[in-house]
């Protein structure tokens, strides 16, 4: 079971509603790869045997996650990270607009928790 701490930053951000589309029907996304390995070096993804970062996650809707247009779906329209993002836009841009978010209500920088620096999660003003 996930810490209390943990649960909780998950429920908050999915309360923040999919940040493609707004919707308010949301699944947790662990950002790994593409403009995450690029921007952050942090290249954690599925498969690779490695637990992803809790604390590095955006809400999607489920179609935007595991569904036709899905960066996870692994059978929908865009194939694989690279595809989705250049349709979609950049996990790293959403993940801004998530930590600014969080730090605003609640107060606490995601990218601190996650054990980024703040040279390597670069600058959310630029976003």
């Amino acid at each position: 079971t996930l810490p209390k701490e943990i649960r909780d930053h998950l429920q908050r951000v999915a309360d923040i509603g999919c940040v493609v589309t707004g919707s308010n029907l949301v699944t947790i996304h662990h950002v790994h790869g593409g403009s995450v390995i690029e921007e952050f070096g942090y290249g954690l993804s599925p498969g690779m045997s490695q637990k992803q970062n809790d604390w590095l996650v955006i809400p999607l809707h489920p179609q935007y996650h595991v569904g036709d247009k899905g960066i996870d779906s692994g059978m929908g329209q865009y194939k694989g990270v690279a595809q989705w993002e250049a349709a979609i836009g950049k996990q790293t841009d959403y993940l801004r607009r998530v930590r600014d978010i969080i730090k605003g209500r609640y107060g606490y920088d995601i990218f601190e928790r996650a054990g980024l620096s703040a040279g390597t999660a670069g600058n959310p003003a630029a976003a």
